[in-house]
């Protein structure tokens, strides 16, 4: 079976492959032949049909079977011998060949080929970037801390009801006559928070109220009607909660207080781990540092979009088989015409990162492994975390983390093109010059706001 290239130009080429009667003649008599053991054909015994019947209705699509799956085979093969890095997938010629059932027949296919570009990046000190370190503020700092000591404090029994108290109880639902209503709604354990209360009357009930003891009041006109309370308190649709407007006694079986944490030696613990902060100053610094490393993450994320941005016009120049793929996109998604020439920009633009990465990979040295996306995994748990103002997990449990979030789709592609995109970024960065500037996060998010 014979196969020959032909370059059209820098990025389109044809592949032609021709088969004869005498590639495909042997596999499909042998075929046939086997079929007609096996076939079962209505007034026959089994492998008892003739061999012409069997012939007359398997020959062609037997034929067009075979010589589908060796022209595929060997322009896979063609592809892998030239060394060819392909765009989308090879297109047949417009004129498809038809196969015909002539057992004698010859056919030649012809098969477009779109190509990628060879791209030349050269990144010297003559390439100028601008690096923006976001300046860490005290009310920064302020904040973060506020954050800690909301989430490290911890909550207390009560005797009594004060109005930011978070109280629990059974809720029953009363008639006219302020006895527990026929099928009324019940709700056990039910809690609620006066400083929710919007009617300041039915608050003063439930205020100054002891552990054990009932009271009534009227949660519709509590919440003055919100169906979005009425609804979480009752278990109900938003759409029943006027058919309950009546009173409900409430049981009182737990009050409880939030307090927020203190600025001690035990937020420091479980902050930063056991001694690693002794007094304020050091707990304030570590936090610095903390946000320091968190905003570095958004300069990190605008340098890296600023170096694609360098490399891309690097390469601006470098040609595309656009008729091809414009051709290929129509075919392969069943585009319009107005609809290719929509998503075409899309669809250059992620072949030049493809592409680039591809060339930067090889030039640089650079490779990834399944190590390197664990640990990319495990960083972006631990980024997690550390905006929440959480401490510091376990290996173990970071570990497990990491692979639970490795099995949502799409996540391992996304963590490998990070990685990829952060060692050229690393390594280029040494290449070139690099201003670096220092900035308010106000002004870092004007300018990011200007070039996005």
């Amino acid at each position: 079976m014979k196969c020959s290239f032909n370059r059209v130009d820098e990025v389109n080429a044809t592949v032609t492959i021709e088969v004869t009667a005498e590639d495909y003649l042997p596999k499909v008599e042998k075929i046939i032949g086997d079929m007609r053991k096996s076939v079962v054909v209505p007034g026959f015994r089994k492998g008892a049909a003739p061999a012409s019947m069997i012939k007359k209705t398997f020959w062609k699509p037997t034929v067009c079977e075979e010589i589908n799956k060796m022209v595929t085979d060997r322009l896979g093969e063609c592809i892998m011998e030239e060394k060819l890095n392909i765009l989308g997938e090879p297109m047949q010629d417009a004129d498809k060949v038809m196969v015909e059932p002539d057992e004698k027949k010859s056919y030649t296919f012809v098969f477009y080929i779109g190509m990628a570009p060879e791209l030349i990046i050269n990144i010297g000190k003559e390439d100028r970037l601008p690096y923006y370190r976001i300046q860490v503020s005290d009310e920064m700092i302020d904040r973060h801390v506020e954050n800690l000591l909301e989430n490290g404090g911890e909550y207390t029994l009560q005797e009594t009801v004060s109005e930011k108290d978070i109280v629990k109880g059974v809720l029953t639902e009363l008639d006219a006559d302020g006895e527990p209503k026929q099928d009324g709604t019940v709700i056990q354990n039910a809690a609620m928070m006066p400083s929710f209360f919007v009617n300041e009357e039915e608050k003063e009930k439930i205020i100054g109220a002891a552990v054990n003891s009932t009271v009534i009041f009227n949660p519709f006109a509590a919440y003055a009607g919100s169906g979005a309370e009425l609804s979480s308190l009752l278990k109900i649709k938003k759409d029943e909660v006027t058919n309950h407007a009546g009173d409900f006694s409430y049981e009182i079986s737990e009050i409880s207080n939030y307090k927020e944490a203190e600025i001690n030696q035990d937020l420091f613990d479980k902050s930063f781990g056991k001694d690693a902060v002794k007094n304020e100053a050091e707990f304030r610094a570590m936090i610095a540092d903390q946000i320091s490393e968190q905003l570095a993450e958004q300069s990190d994320y605008m340098f890296m979009a600023d170096m694609r941005k360098l490399l891309k016009l690097k390469v601006s120049s470098a040609p595309f088989p656009e008729a091809f793929l414009k051709r290929w996109l129509a075919y392969s998604y069943s585009h319009t015409e107005e609809k290719v020439a929509a998503d075409y920009p899309a669809l250059i633009e992620g072949l030049k990162t493809r592409l680039i990465n591809e060339r930067l990979m090889e030039d640089l040295g650079i490779s990834v492994d399944d190590g390197d996306i664990l640990e990319e995994a495990k960083e972006s748990v631990c980024g997690q975390i550390g905006r929440f103002g959480m401490a510091s997990i376990s290996d173990e449990l970071l570990e497990h983390y990491a692979k639970e979030v490795l099995k949502h789709e799409g996540t391992i592609q996304a963590l490998t093109d990070k990685v990829i995109s952060r060692r050229i970024t690393d390594i280029l960065k040494e290449r070139l010059t690099v201003e670096e500037q220092t900035v308010s996060a106000e002004e870092f998010q004007k300018i990011f706001n200007q070039k996005s």
